[in-house]
């Protein structure tokens, strides 16, 4: 049986550290993964263009709006509403919601200009 897995000199066919190979691909993509994650927020969180995009994305994905009749239509406006929700998921909740009120803050104050 050894020798399907070993050469005729006696060294292993299959490299022994491919597990540790893809344990440090995983955790370089998790890296990224929050690397990317970090800059989703400051995009749309640090700046007043940000801001003003997210509102617009959350408004676009009915992400406010309630659902109470369930047909074909409303399945997709639920579809869109995940999208939102995955947004909201990646920020989190509580940060979204101070910046929606910062923007509406920064908004009322443009239009009294």
């Amino acid at each position: 049986m050894r020798e399907l897995f070993e050469t005729s000199g006696g060294e292993p066919l299959f490299d022994a550290d491919i597990q540790d190979l893809k344990k440090e691909q995983d955790t370089e993509r998790k890296r990224h993964l929050a690397q990317w994650e970090l800059d989703f927020q400051a995009a749309l969180c640090e700046t007043p263009a940000g801001r003003r995009v997210l509102w617009w994305l959350l408004n676009a994905c009915g992400y406010f709006e309630r659902f109470e009749v369930m047909n074909a239509a409303a399945y997709g406006y639920l579809a869109k509403r995940a999208i939102g929700q995955d947004i909201v998921d990646v920020i989190g909740a509580e940060r979204v919601l101070q910046t929606l009120i910062r923007t509406k803050r920064e908004n009322r104050t443009e239009y009294e200009r």
